[in-house]
């Protein structure tokens, strides 16, 4: 071997030496970077001529494991966004024997009552159980409005997550071209393979994805469901967001919008929902049929309340179709109406100090015109 070889030769190596220590460098440097996937240098003996030569670097993934990561990742948002309303809606009716949970006010009005009902002639337990009423009630309006508060909150959330969803699919076919003409030029593509990785993580987090293989490294992306996500141009999301949500207010009466993918209305929630298990699913699910069922019950306390008290034979002095102790905003309760009571349901003027009413009528009758005996 020549002298000139030689040289070549070492040339060749150190030069290899370099390229594998700055890989190594690099898979350290992003241990903890979203989306990377470790490189291996891959070297080739240079034959007779001696020395060795790069031929490139190479990414391991293992795409199976990646592909059960994603469904975990939909599957743990789903969740997340569905636990979060049950965290919610537990902080607002609290636990049974907390201290103000809805359980232990109605506790307390009926013994209130109780003691009201043991000495009629002290005012001041007439007065505590008129505070009692009015404490529960505001208890009740309280939740009712928190559950509306809480779908208006999904429903800009829903807004949100269609723009990122939009976004990242114009970032997913940005980087697909990029890709392409890499592989066509014979540049290194890692790091745009990172990129798209890191992109489709994120959209796995709102819809379930599977990926699918296209020419010169490309993807395409569908839902389980059967939706094409992208295959060339990305499809788009829409959705109209409103800004304040009432109890009547629902996706089925065309009050509030649904989900459109390339204008076509799709089944945002459910079992039949081509985007069914990921966040977007999730917080439609919290807007159409997990708030309004706590709406429903609370609505069902509410009302239960008022049927109770509205009795005809509770209160002789109370002309027919007045409402009880407790009112649907001032009148009496018609079934027809149930649902927003919880919002709507009041204590009755007619005892309240604070609406010009007496506490002695809870004693006497809702119609007497002075105190009895």
């Amino acid at each position: 071997m020549s002298i000139t070889s030689a040289l070549s030769s070492a040339i060749s190596g150190l030069t290899a030496s370099s390229r594998a220590a700055g890989v190594v460098s690099t898979n350290l440097a992003n241990v903890l970077t979203e989306g990377y996937a470790p490189r291996d240098i891959v070297l080739s003996s240079q034959g007779r001529i001696g020395g060795v030569s790069v031929i490139g670097v190479t990414r391991n993934v293992d795409e199976s494991l990646l592909s059960e990561r994603r469904f975990a990742d939909s599957e743990l948002a789903y969740a997340e966004a569905r636990n979060d309303f049950a965290l919610f809606l537990e902080t607002e009716l609290g636990l049974p024997g907390e201290a103000g949970s809805l359980n232990d006010l109605i506790v307390s009005f009926e013994t209130q009552l109780t003691s009201a009902a043991a000495k009629p002639e002290e005012e001041v337990r007439l007065s505590q159980a008129v505070q009692g009423a009015k404490t529960l009630t505001d208890k009740i309006n309280s939740v009712s409005e928190a559950i509306q508060q809480e779908r208006t909150e999904a429903e800009l959330q829903i807004e949100q997550a269609v723009a990122d969803l939009n976004r990242l699919l114009v970032e997913l076919q940005t980087v697909n071209k990029q890709i392409s003409t890499t592989k066509d030029t014979g540049g290194l593509s890692a790091s745009l393979f990172d990129e798209r990785q890191g992109i489709v993580d994120k959209i796995s987090e709102y819809v379930p994805v599977q990926i699918a293989p296209r020419d010169n490294d490309t993807v395409a992306l569908f839902s389980p469901g059967g939706v094409i996500l992208i295959d060339g141009p990305p499809v788009e999301f829409s959705f109209t967001a409103s800004n304040v949500i009432a109890p009547q207010m629902t996706l089925g009466n065309g009050l509030l919008s649904g989900l459109e993918i390339n204008g076509l209305p799709v089944t945002p929630s459910g079992d039949n929902s081509p985007i069914a298990g990921g966040r977007l699913s999730a917080l439609f699910e919290v807007r159409d049929t997990l708030a309004p069922s706590a709406q429903t019950k609370i609505d069902a306390i509410a009302r239960n309340l008022i049927e109770r008290f509205q009795n005809p034979a509770l209160d002789a002095t109370r002309p027919p179709g007045d409402p009880g102790l407790f009112t649907d905003g001032g009148s009496a309760f018609a079934s027809v109406d149930e649902l927003g009571i919880a919002g709507r349901l009041s204590v009755n003027a007619l005892v309240d100090p604070a609406q010009s009413g007496a506490v002695f009528r809870l004693r006497d009758g809702l119609g007497s015109t002075a105190p009895g005996a």
